[in-house]
């Protein structure tokens, strides 16, 4: 290119950063990220892999697919998924991505109470608890689960239970890691042992007596359920717990204050403490008990001295970076369908909030908000700290004035019944003279619904029979209950304003209300059809005025009509004697809605009185008939067919009845190969033996009135039919041999063919039919035995040597010329690279010469080698010509004689030329290649560049390079071979971009002034060229 421009970003931040100290931060602060003690990641997607384990100080990079790439204790590069869990020697977990923590102390009602965990954050196991440090200073956790994805998670507790059914359970230490795989097979790992299941039954049980079942995603602690679809692994729906605070902040002085202590007996000298900064005068120390001993504070100025006393603690360290941040919980939460109100825990342990209440108008510069967002429409709605019945109307929290707990509550009928928000608590703390403004908490909730709820009772081909509860907190304020059916199509419209047409539903029933709380069930029995799945809506008014429709979408389905089939009617059973099997086909069945889930074949072998299972086959009833048995020959068998049946609402099995006795008598078919003999396949032939091989009971006759039949068939050719009566070869077409051979042998018997002047690259094929005895009790029959194929080989490549020779002639082109098999296949095999060879020293080799190239060409010479003697030295060992007698000559007479190309152009601009082609465009292809030299040979002959190709490689304009290679140094790197070909193409005359003198790749090079100032030709590979 003839420019490339760079852009250095460069970032200007605040003034010194510092980092809290900790094993979280020198990781974050790491260029190259690097495991701190040795350990083991957890895999158990699969059986095979369980962990893989690492040594201390292993690094591990990102690779482009998303995963981690390390090595393994062995040295092995290795790369494990992003979602992966890391356990390290000392009982420490992390994570290689960031994940979302529920702590099973803080389940509540209708509230995900979860924490955001940064990628390499760890938890530490402290003596059945685990204890983060993050920006918010030390966490404590109880017994966890820890979630990556929807399809990972990790449960940690000192011991934990997994009942894989009822009958059995498995006690775990420290943790089990949960993969659900693409086909919905749970993978448990514990830390011995690697467990699977489908089970809906299965749940893993902590000592508190919190129960995770892995397949359903529910977390149950006998008080609270929690659906896992709910966690969110993102930061808007939790605590965000990481190493570094989002906001960096500038690192404050650290200021040492010295506290004199209060008269006491005397204790001994404490150790000299570092020097502090002056400090202003203190003030007298208040009588105090006996202090342990400690470094002597930093001087100050002098203050009213206290009596002499015992040394004082430790100084303090203050350091706003290293005080713990502020931080909020929910303590008290309770949500009804229309509202909430709860109460907030604040602790703020430095101040930060009490700092920005010393600010003047902090509520109204600074005010605390709570507020709830409707999740699917972002409609906010704001909480009030106080109740309606005080009558402030400000949303202004303030958290500022130490208070531990702040009350928060919506006014009104503020929410919609059963639907999900998300709660948000902000507010403002001061450090180092900044305020900040901080999101400390973020919740997704539900409201309740109005307190009815449907369920699923049962269903017919044309009913279906729905439960419908009504709350005991709200059966006293439900005036009337309504349920609608519809269709999935009507549903997608249905609202409120629906229920007044009834074209937009298919049946409609009140629910009976007694004033207390009620189940009744609800049945549709009218307009509806089988096999059809139909939504069920609830509509609700209460006696407050409300008029909802509820959320609640439940889906149910009528049955499937039940198959019908001829009870009468059995499986029918065929022997095929070519294949040695029996071929079971089952009754008809019509099934009109496709319950039919799959068919079970079980053959059945009679052993005196007793019939004993044999073998079975189930399959979909999308796959063909027969179903084959290949069973023992001699005895007596029948097969059963059994279909199993989906109504919808339960799988149930059919019956389809027993076959008649079945019993295969006598031999199956033989077996027919074709085997090449060495060297006897190639592009034109095949020689080889076609071999039957008998069974015991078999015998095949051959003779006169008895032939044994051949048949080959081929695309290119008419079928050959070819008799054999005796052991006399027939030969066809004076092409094809086939000779009866080895007919003594009571076991096989052999026919020996021979092919010749066959098409190459062909598939051939040869059918065997002739007399056969079985011994089946059908004496000797003419069958169809069988059929083999075989596919002639490719034509062998050649590789063309055309070199000077090493004597002159005084012609205008003389050159030696060589041809070699170069095939691979033939290469490998001697024997056949010999014929190969033999074969084309019996052709011709023609050798033209033309003037150009492309359509335009002239050819103007032409020789024809098809003498033995040429044709052996042209593919010969050696492979050479002399120059006196195998060199072609053209007669110049009246015709400018023929030249080199070398001659039109000089060593020293083809250096230069392929050089710049390399540096420029050497990973390019070679049309793109050849234009950069295009490029470079257009301004040698345009008056306003330099005349020769090194002036015009090394031109600058204005101080510039016009070939960066030039500037960068990469005009140094030696071209290949392409290279150096591209430039002598050039220099011959071959133009790939006409009369371009520019060219960029847009990808590093803004191409603004290029697109304006210039006319664009082409573009080849990456870079684009204008005239």
């Amino acid at each position: 290119m003839l420019k490339k421009v760079s852009f250095v970003l460069v970032g200007i931040g605040l003034a010194a950063i510092i980092a809290f100290s900790g094993f979280g931060i020198w990781r974050a602060t790491r260029q190259v990220p690097a495991f701190d003690a040795a350990g083991y990641i957890l895999q158990g997607e699969t059986e095979e892999v369980k962990s893989i384990s690492f040594r201390s100080g292993e690094a591990y990079t990102s690779t482009l697919s998303g995963g981690i790439s390390f090595s393994d204790t062995d040295g092995k590069k290795t790369t494990v998924p992003r979602e992966s869990f890391v356990y390290f020697e000392d009982s420490s977990v992390m994570a290689l991505s960031d994940g979302v923590l529920v702590d099973f102390n803080d389940l509540s009602d209708n509230f995900i109470n979860n924490y955001y965990i940064n990628a390499g954050l760890c938890l530490r196991d402290s003596n059945g608890s685990y204890t983060a440090e993050a920006t918010a200073g030390t966490m404590t956790f109880g017994e966890h689960l820890w979630k990556l994805s929807d399809t990972k998670y990790l449960i940690e507790a000192p011991s934990l239970k997994v009942y894989l059914s009822e009958g059995d359970v498995r006690e775990v230490k420290d943790y089990v890691q949960v993969a659900v795989t693409a086909d919905n097979i749970v993978h448990l790992l514990t830390p011995d042992n690697l467990w699977m299941t489908i089970s809906e039954e299965c749940y893993i049980e902590t000592d508190q007596g919190v129960k995770i079942y892995p397949v359903s995603q529910l977390i149950d602690s006998g008080t609270y359920k929690l659906s896992m679809a709910k966690l969110s692994v993102t930061p808007e729906d939790a605590i965000v717990l990481s190493e570094l605070e989002t906001r960096r902040q500038i690192v404050p002085e650290l200021n040492i204050e010295a506290i004199d202590g209060a008269d006491g007996q005397d204790g001994t000298d404490g150790q000299s403490g570092q020097e502090g900064a002056s400090g202003t005068a203190g003030s007298a120390g208040k009588n105090g008990a006996t202090g342990t001993a400690g470094a002597g504070g930093a001087s100050g100025e002098g203050g009213a001295n206290g009596g002499h006393g015992a040394s004082g603690k430790d100084a303090v360290a203050v350091s706003t970076t290293n005080s713990a941040l502020p931080t909020m919980s929910i303590t008290e939460w309770k949500v009804s369908a229309t509202g909430l109100h709860g109460t907030i825990k604040v602790t703020d342990n430095g101040q930060s909030l009490q700092n920005v209440g010393d600010i003047t108008d902090c509520m109204t510069r600074y005010p605390g908000r709570v507020t709830i967002t409707e999740v699917a429409t972002g409609e906010v709605i704001y909480c009030y700290p106080t109740n309606e019945l005080d009558g402030d109307t400000s949303t202004a929290f303030n958290f500022y004035t130490g208070t531990e707990e702040v009350p928060f509550f919506t006014r009104g009928e503020a929410l919609k019944p059963d639907t999900e928000y998300k709660l948000s608590v902000t507010a403002y703390y001061a450090a180092n003279n900044l305020v900040y403004s901080r999101e400390f908490i973020g919740r997704v909730f539900y409201t309740d619904s109005t307190g009815v709820h449907l369920t699923y009772q049962e269903a017919t081909q044309t009913s279906v029979t729905l439960t419908a509860a009504v709350g005991s907190d709200y059966a006293g304020s439900v005036r009337k209950a309504t349920v609608y059916l519809m269709t999935p199509e009507q549903a997608k419209t249905f609202s409120a304003a629906s229920i007044s047409t009834p074209a937009m539903y298919v049946a409609a029933h009140d629910i009976p209300l007694s004033g207390t709380a009620t189940k009744t069930d609800v049945v549709f029995n009218t307009g509806l059809d089988h096999n059809q799945t139909y939504v069920a809506r609830v509509y609700v008014e209460t006696d407050s005025g409300l008029k909802t429709l509820t959320q609640q979408k439940l889906e149910v389905m009528t049955l499937k009509q039940a198959p019908v089939f001829d009870k009468t009617d059995k499986p029918s059973v065929n022997y095929n004697r070519a294949s040695g099997v029996f071929e079971v086909f089952r009754p008809t069945v019509t099934d009109p809605d496709g319950g039919a889930v799959s068919y079970t074949y079980t053959a059945y072998k009679k052993n005196g009185t007793n019939w004993e299972n044999a073998g079975e086959r189930t399959i979909t009833p999308s796959t063909g008939e027969p179903v084959e048995f290949a069973m023992a020959p001699g005895e007596v068998y029948r097969f059963e067919v059994k279909m199993t049946f989906n109504d919808n609402e339960k799988t149930v099995s059919y019956d389809l009845g027993r076959s008649e006795e079945m019993k295969s008598e006598g031999d199956s078919m033989p077996k027919i190969t074709l085997t090449p003999e060495s060297a006897g396949a190639d592009y034109n032939k095949y020689n080889g033996t076609l071999r039957i091989a008998l069974g015991s009971k078999s015998s095949i006759t051959v003779d006169p009135t008895h032939p044994l039949t051949l048949e080959l068939y081929a695309d290119q050719i008419a079928p050959i039919k070819v008799e054999l009566k005796g052991s006399e070869p027939v030969t066809e077409t004076n092409r094809y041999t086939f000779t009866l051979d080895n007919t003594t042998n009571t076991n096989q018997v052999d026919v020996k063919v021979n092919l010749e002047n066959l098409y190459k690259n062909t598939n051939y094929s040869i059918t065997v039919s002739g007399y056969l005895n079985v011994g089946d009790g059908n004496d000797v029959v003419n069958r169809t035995i069988g059929t083999v194929s075989f596919r002639t080989y490719e034509t062998v490549t050649l590789n063309t040597t055309w070199s000077k020779p090493t004597e002159t002639t005084g012609a205008a082109i003389s050159r030696t010329l060589a041809l070699a098999v170069q095939d691979s296949q033939a290469v490998a095999d001697p024997v056949r690279k010999t014929y190969a060879t033999e074969q084309l020293q019996e052709g011709q080799v023609i050798v033209e010469l033309f003037s150009g190239t492309g359509t335009g060409k002239l050819r103007i010479a032409q020789k024809n080698y098809n003498e033995k003697e040429d044709l052996e030295k042209i593919f010969g060992v050696t492979a050479t010509f002399s120059a006196d007698n195998t060199s072609l000559r053209v007669d110049a007479s009246g015709q400018q004689l023929l030249e080199s190309g070398e001659s039109f152009y000089g060593a020293r601009d083809v250096y230069w030329l392929s050089h710049i082609i390399n540096a420029e465009a050497g990973n390019q292809p070679m049309d793109g290649q050849i234009a950069v030299g295009n490029v470079v040979l257009n301004r040698v002959a345009d008056e306003r560049f330099p005349n020769s190709v090194k002036e015009v490689v090394f031109d600058r304009r204005s101080g510039v390079a016009q070939f960066s290679p030039t500037a960068d140094g990469s005009i140094g790197l030696t071209p290949d071979e392409d290279a150096v070909l591209a430039a002598k193409l050039a220099f011959e005359g071959y133009n790939t971009v006409g009369e371009s003198m520019y060219f960029i790749n847009p990808a590093a090079c803004n191409s603004a002034w290029f697109n304006r100032c210039l006319t664009y030709t082409t573009t080849i590979g990456d870079h684009v060229f204008y005239a």
